[in-house]
């Protein structure tokens, strides 16, 4: 399994087809959230880093990720194919994603798992810093930080 960059079609496809299946909001590439104390009002000027992991050409999972406030960066969009979870592809996602808010300068990494996903984060070394919130569409979420 590799990570590389990848474009926004390449990960919408997968967002739209599997992750999101019948969202009834617009996919962005950002998406910003009233959390962490404030709320960015410019965060679609921000640019957005797509990962994929690829084996072979296959492509297996993808995560993305973006400044939200100051030094907070957002880890969004993580998806495992089901035959691939369980075998570490997710923290090799979640990692690309840290390596990327670390170069941008960040010192705090966020995000808004699902329930079903929510033991991935924590062995990256996310923590639980919510109860359930039941306000999102693909819920129940959680949210999660994790300082780098």
């Amino acid at each position: 399994m590799i990570i590389k960059q990848i474009n926004w079609e390449q990960i919408f496809s997968i967002w739209h087809d599997e992750l999101w299946v019948g969202r009834k909001t617009e996919i962005k590439p950002t998406n910003g959230l009233k959390l962490l104390g404030g709320f960015d009002k410019n965060i679609e000027d921000n640019i957005s880093t797509f990962f994929g992991l690829f084996n072979n050409d296959e492509l297996i999972g993808v995560n993305s990720g973006h400044t939200t406030m100051d030094n907070k960066y957002r880890s969004r969009g993580l998806f495992v194919k089901s035959e691939w979870r369980l075998l570490g592809a997710s923290q090799l996602l979640l990692q690309a994603v840290e390596d990327q808010a670390k170069k941008e300068s960040k010192n705090l990494l966020w995000s808004m798992p699902r329930k079903s996903s929510l033991a991935a984060y924590k062995k990256f070394g996310f923590i639980l810093v919510s109860d359930v919130v039941d306000s999102m569409e693909f819920g129940p979420n959680y949210y999660v930080i994790k300082h780098i």
